[in-house]
């Protein structure tokens, strides 16, 4: 499974990451032009919806056209993005001092909802048609292993570009300081645009007879309640890449290095450690002790009085990411038919965006409420740490109680595979579907779920 292609689109994989944690300063870009909390948090909103309306159709492009083309177009959107953003500070400064509203709005405001939607949309479709690369060059069985290990590979990009971004924060001031973050940014995915084009050289594509649309392929394979799961993520990237960065900058924290060190590395050692956990503890375990560890992240952050006070918080929400992703994506995506991979993959990352979309706005205004209410210093956020932690636990509580109690194929497939099934009757409707049977012929893919999985 580990074999040339597969380190290729992990070194790939590493560097969009890279380029994305170049963006958290996203919300300092905002506050330079003038704006507050509350339009960063709808910014990222309106970008974020352009990414879950712009997902169904990418979906519905990989399975006809193919991963190579959708990618490349994705991968130049986003650097398209980066490189408006990377102007829009520049553009600001040259503004004429008595410019009117109409202008003041062209060159202050259209610039950063423009570059947000660009990269937001590009950045779902290639980390749509990458999950879609990943599945189809592995074995069908191990393909909740193969997504945890290639994901892994996120958290070093996290790390190393988080350190890059403060490196340019801080050793540069005014526009250029945002010309640095976001041209970087972009150089960072043209180098990833060039591994994708080598990566699907010798690809072909067989597209599907039936040409179905996203939301009826939505409705007939409903993943269930991990879509919600995949909200509460949404919810975490919100806190974590939008809010964080203004929480240390009102605390007179030295940057926020050290939550995303603590971050990558703590998920991408839990990652290492637990990527057989989804055959040995099973997938629902897996949500269930990762929404905690995530929820008792965001309760610690108001504790942070110190730079090295974001590691403890970062190691648990790290944690959490560590078993969410390969759990939801798995899990969300198994129900449907292999052909409909695309469409399902795009889906499911979709929730993450709409959880963004719902909380972001939700939180920028709790943070804003804060001020208005005189509070300060870092007091601000207190509340909406809280409000996440809270939504995070009531989510856990309701996939617990819905799903989380059923068993998983994926355990029941290893057992089968160690033989510790033997002699027992046959099961004719597991709790969860997958793309093909499991047991023996587990590495035929291609096949319908034996059962849809609610």
């Amino acid at each position: 499974m580990y074999h040339a292609a597969f380190w290729i689109a992990f070194a790939a994989n590493l560097l969009v990451v890279s380029s994305n944690a170049l963006t958290f300063r996203f919300a300092e870009l905002v506050n330079f032009l003038g704006g507050t909390e509350g339009l960063a948090g709808l910014t990222v909103s309106v970008a974020t919806f352009g990414a879950v309306a712009a997902r169904f159709k990418i979906g519905e492009a990989i399975d006809r056209l193919g991963v190579r083309k959708v990618w490349a177009a994705c991968s130049a959107t986003g650097v398209s993005g980066a490189l408006v953003l990377a102007a829009a500070g520049p553009l600001a400064e040259a503004l004429p001092k008595d410019a009117g509203p109409v202008l003041a709005w062209l060159g202050e405001r259209l610039p950063i909802f423009l570059g947000r939607l660009l990269f937001t949309v590009g950045l779902a479709g290639q980390f749509g048609c990458s999950l879609v690369h990943i599945q189809n060059i592995v074995p069908a069985r191990r393909r909740t292993e193969a997504i945890a290990t290639f994901g892994s590979s996120g958290f070093l990009g996290m790390m190393s570009g988080t350190i890059l971004g403060d490196v340019i924060f801080y050793q540069t001031v005014g526009a250029d300081r945002y010309l640095a973050l976001f041209g970087a940014s972009a150089a960072c995915g043209t180098i990833y645009l060039l591994f994708t084009l080598y990566l699907t050289r010798s690809y072909r594509h067989d597209a599907p007879d039936e040409r179905t649309g996203s939301l009826t392929l939505l409705r007939r394979y409903w993943p269930g309640p991990v879509t919600l799961v995949g909200g509460a993520m949404g919810l975490g990237f919100a806190v974590s890449t939008v809010f964080l960065t203004r929480f240390a900058t009102a605390r007179g924290l030295p940057g926020i290095f050290p939550f995303f060190m603590g971050y990558a590395i703590s998920a991408f050692t839990f990652r290492v450690l637990t990527r057989r956990w989804s055959q040995k503890v099973g997938r629902h375990r897996m949500i269930d002790f990762g929404l905690a560890g995530q929820m008792l992240g965001f309760l610690c952050l108001p504790l942070v009085s110190e730079g090295w006070h974001l590691v403890p918080p970062a190691i648990l929400v790290g944690f959490g990411h560590a078993l969410l992703f390969p759990a939801v994506v798995s899990l969300g995506t198994e129900t449907f038919p292999l052909r409909y991979r695309g469409t399902a993959s795009t889906l499911i990352l979709g929730f993450f965006d709409l959880g963004m979309l719902i909380c972001a706005p939700v939180l920028g205004g709790m943070v804003d409420l804060g001020v208005a209410s005189g509070l300060s210093g870092g007091t601000e956020f207190i509340p909406m740490f809280v409000g996440a932690a809270l939504l995070d636990g009531g989510i856990g509580l309701y996939y617990h109680l819905a799903a989380g109690r059923r068993e998983d194929v994926d355990v029941l497939a290893e057992a089968e595979k160690r033989g510790e099934l033997h002699g027992t009757p046959e099961r004719t409707a597991p709790p969860t579907g997958r793309f093909e049977p499991i047991g023996p012929r587990a590495e035929r893919a291609g096949r319908e779920p034996i059962a849809a999985g609610r």
